[in-house]
């Protein structure tokens, strides 16, 4: 019997939560109501606490001057010196700051700063306010496919940014996957996290049933390892349970030896395929992350904001409509999907590479992965006649009186419509949206090219295959011709989807939409296409009513209304975090120089939407402001 089979029950998994309460209650940390920065005398107000560890204990809090009071809210994690007494233990927190300070990627939680004194050491790390995948599935029970897939394909896209970086997790787990109030994953916890050539034969670590084979074989972790445990949170997710249910560790690390696991029979066959192909002892045939996305169930994942409701796994469009026919042959291995590589560095390994020899810092290198859609919030420039000359206030403080403020006449004045809501899923069904008036949209994928749009009076198709007009107008209380049969549901599977699992931004703003708009203006999406600049995913999308959109993954959002009738153009910024700003076109002189490059960004992607040889100028409206804001921010 080796060192993975001495092991206890599952009450003393709990001592080590018991031990933090102890030194937490022994340095009084509870009672205070704030931490302080000596450093930088930034204050920490204590708000609630939100969860403990075997050497933490986490708080939600609020962040003092030099922070403005609307600034979101950090988590705080505290760590008390006398539970990491111990070299060893306290090296190991030094690694976890170090580690997680140098990543900076969307599905991964950004570490905001760290700090002690003489009781404690305090690591502030972006706040998630809708917890860990654990509570999803409390909630939920269990996860449909889709959400699942979409999970599956953020955390695959975090584990190959630090695979790439050299570093292992060592600890993936649902506790360890956060989800934002948006609701995208995002991968957490670096306490145990490592780079992997410095892993040592027999340091078996991490919570006992996402353990794979050959740790408990006492080999090194290796980025084989967290995709095992990757697997083991796929299948949680789907089946609801835990594939290799916690009784003791032995009994545990017995049953993952020997492959002992069942999946449920309803589950779909691409599902089943997937975690059998991840769940497999040896790791030089299990799959990789590019195998993984290509897998036919998670190139299924349409994009959006994951729901907290429950969803109907019965829905038969929905499995009609996503199924895939996969290899017949299930012992057949996947062949790696084809990633342009990085200059000046070398591609990935093969799966057929060594998990115990090969694996070494050249091995993984990171390739930009392929363009991923991310719902965000979308962000407002409209253009106004009435535009003002006054400083742009925090759009978050002049939506609080709508009815004295540049932003609301301009929408009250323009009708400005953009996209709220929206879910890709061009390669089956097309691309579904919600516009901030309220209207339903969807474009179908070719041959037909309908765009269907869900009116409040009615159902109105348009097929500009052969014709650049509007067809027909169809009322949901009459009849719809049977042509337009399997538009129509499509447009119904997207209208369920977007209102169980997409959250819309910037409320304030689509209520004034939707009171300035009539149904006489029919906006539609005309194109959508995903780009990248300098590494960063964007979705860019036109709509007919001479509006660019710019959705940056996990940034700023930028929406552009320049109808060419008019000259003067007001600016809405909001970042990641909700905050935002107005500015006039027309007054450039408190534009933030960090703006930009941004700015710069949604110019290089009109350029990639309409070529490059396109001038500005003779383009769209919004191209000669995005051509004379570029220029013109470079000489403020």
């Amino acid at each position: 019997m080796n060192r993975a089979m001495r092991a206890t029950s599952v009450p003393d998994r709990k001592k080590s939560g018991n031990k933090i309460d102890e030194h937490v209650l022994k340095s009084g940390i509870d009672e205070l109501a704030e931490f302080v920065d000596a450093t930088t005398g930034t204050i920490y107000k204590k708000i609630r606490a939100l969860g403990k560890g075997g050497f933490a204990k986490v708080y939600q809090c609020k962040r003092g001057a030099p922070f403005p009071e609307d600034y979101p809210d950090v988590a705080l994690k505290i760590i008390p010196k006398s539970r990491v007494a111990k070299p060893s233990q306290l090296e190991k927190i030094h690694a976890e700051i170090s580690i997680q300070s140098k990543l900076d990627h969307p599905n991964i939680v950004r570490l905001l700063t760290s700090f002690d004194d003489p009781t404690k050491i305090c690591i502030a790390v972006e706040l998630c306010h809708r917890k860990s995948l654990t509570s999803l599935v409390k909630q939920k029970s269990k996860v449909s496919q889709l959400e699942v897939a979409r999970i599956g394909t953020a955390i695959v896209h975090a584990l190959r940014y630090i695979h790439s970086r050299g570093i292992v997790h060592r600890d993936l787990k649902l506790g360890n996957i956060l989800l934002t109030s948006e609701g995208t994953p995002k991968l957490a916890d670096f306490g145990l996290a490592m780079y992997y050539e410095h892993a040592k034969p027999g340091n078996i670590c991490g919570t006992p049933n996402f353990i794979s084979p050959e740790v408990l074989n006492e080999h090194p972790h290796r980025p084989a390892s967290d995709i095992w445990a990757l697997g083991c949170v796929l299948c949680t997710l789907l089946a609801g349970k835990s594939c290799f249910d916690y009784t003791t560790m032995k009994e545990t690390y017995q049953r993952i030896l020997k492959l002992d696991y069942n999946l449920p029979e309803w589950l779909s066959e691409e599902a089943k395929d997937l975690i059998r192909r991840i769940l497999v002892p040896d790791p030089t045939t299990r799959l990789n992350h590019e195998q993984i996305l290509a897998h036919p169930m998670m190139q299924n994942a349409p994009t959006g904001v994951l729901s907290e409701r429950r969803d109907s796994e019965k829905n038969v469009l929905t499995h009609n409509a996503l199924k895939r026919r996969y290899s017949e042959n299930t012992n057949q291995n996947l062949a790696p999907v084809k990633v342009e590589p990085v200059p000046q560095e070398p591609r990935r390994a093969t799966s057929k590479t060594s998990a115990f020899v090969g694996y070494n810092t050249n091995q993984y290198t990171y390739n930009p992965p392929p363009p991923l859609t991310i719902k965000t919030e979308p962000v407002l420039v409209n253009i106004g006649n009435r535009a003002t000359q006054a400083r742009p206030e925090p759009l978050c403080k002049t939506l609080k009186s709508p009815k004295h403020n540049p932003t609301t006449r301009l929408l009250e004045d323009n009708r400005v419509v953009w996209i709220s809501k929206w879910v890709d899923y061009t390669n089956k069904l097309g691309f579904g949206y919600k516009l901030s008036d309220g209207k339903i949209g969807a474009n179908m994928p070719s041959p037909s090219k309908s765009f269907i749009i869900l009116r409040r009076n009615g159902f109105m198709a348009d097929d500009y295959s052969e014709y650049r007009q509007l067809r027909t107008t169809f009322m949901f209380n009459g009849q719809i011709e049977p042509e337009h049969t399997r538009h129509k549901k499509i447009l119904d599977y997207f209208i369920k989807y977007m209102n169980e699992n997409l959250t819309c931004g910037a409320e304030n703003l689509m209520l004034l939409s939707r009171e300035a708009s009539n149904d006489t203006t029919d906006v539609r999406l005309t194109r959508q296409q995903n780009c990248e600049v300098d590494g960063k995913q964007a979705m860019a999308m036109e709509l007919s009513n001479e509006t660019l959109q710019v959705n940056f993954s996990g940034s700023r959002k930028f929406v552009i209304h320049k109808p060419r009738s008019l000259t003067r153009a007001i600016i809405l910024v909001i970042d990641s975090q909700r905050q935002g700003q107005a500015f006039d076109c027309n007054n450039l002189l408190n534009f933030p120089q960090e703006e930009n490059e941004n700015l710069e960004h949604v110019h290089r992607i009109f350029h990639q939407m309409h070529g490059e040889h396109v001038h500005c100028w003779t383009a769209t409206g919004w191209g000669s402001v995005l051509c004379k804001l570029t220029n013109a921010v470079g000489h403020v």
